[in-house]
């Protein structure tokens, strides 16, 4: 079934990167993804400590003692200031601000799985001459990992990164920059991720993109029904109903 809007023709589908087509192999939970990039910040905590560390934050934003963050912090001075407060909760002061730099810079260098739905879906619209692209809030050290899983069917001019471009989703700009690297309008693009406000909202309502999707593979419930283009799905393989 074609679900496209009736009044636009998708001609170009953009994904997000992390947790929409590669995971960090063998990572399961948010709390493993915080050890693993201390591990390779040379930092070795345990799972207990983290996760202590990250219920006492969130208990100190719920009571409004710290500012409380859009959902999953987006831009790497929100991420590095996460990373420090955590680090400070279980008693690792630091101050050097390049050290902080460099941990969000590590996360790029785990490695990385493609979910098994990706490499066929990318397939088959290049097949069906879809331009494909990725809009990501990464450092720039993500450039190499895409090419390397993805490059066949997704030139280097096409993977946008935010970090580079010191624009990060879901601002107007890093969606409409990346609709012009396709040579697309954003009206015919389609952008596919799996945070529902910084990535299928923003590219809707910040991006002007046709269509947004929300891939929410632990089929979250909530009670917020989408804007207008704005769609839910639970794998990948949907993504062909939309163009």
């Amino acid at each position: 079934m074609n679900r496209q809007n009736k009044d636009t023709k998708i001609t170009a589908v953009l994904f997000d990167w992390d947790l929409t087509l590669a995971h960090v192999t063998d990572i399961e939970t948010y709390s493993e993804r915080l050890q693993a990039i201390f591990r390779a910040g040379g930092l070795d905590f345990s799972l207990t400590d983290i996760e202590a560390a990250m219920r006492s934050y969130q208990i100190d934003t719920a009571t409004l003692k710290l500012p409380i963050l859009p959902g999953v912090p987006q831009t790497q001075n929100d991420i590095t200031n996460y990373y420090r407060d955590i680090l400070w909760r279980m008693g690792y002061v630091n101050q050097d601000d390049a050290f902080f730099d460099r941990l969000y810079d590590v996360f790029a260098e785990l490695p990385v799985t493609m979910y098994g739905a990706a490499l066929p879906l990318l397939e088959r619209l290049s097949q069906q001459g879809v331009q494909l692209g990725i809009i990501t809030n990464h450092s720039r050290f993500i450039r190499p990992v895409a090419e390397r899983h993805v490059g066949h069917f997704i030139p280097s001019e096409h993977v946008v990164i935010s970090q580079e471009l010191q624009i990060d989703k879901p601002a107007a700009a890093i969606f409409r920059y990346a609709a012009t690297q396709l040579k697309t309008p954003p009206a015919n693009c389609l952008f596919v991720g799996d945070n529902l406000y910084v990535d299928a909202i923003g590219a809707v309502e910040n991006g002007g993109y046709g269509t947004g999707l929300w891939i929410d593979r632990k089929e979250t419930r909530t009670n917020r029904l989408p804007p207008e283009h704005v769609h839910r799905i639970t794998s990948l393989s949907q993504v062909v109903d939309f163009v």
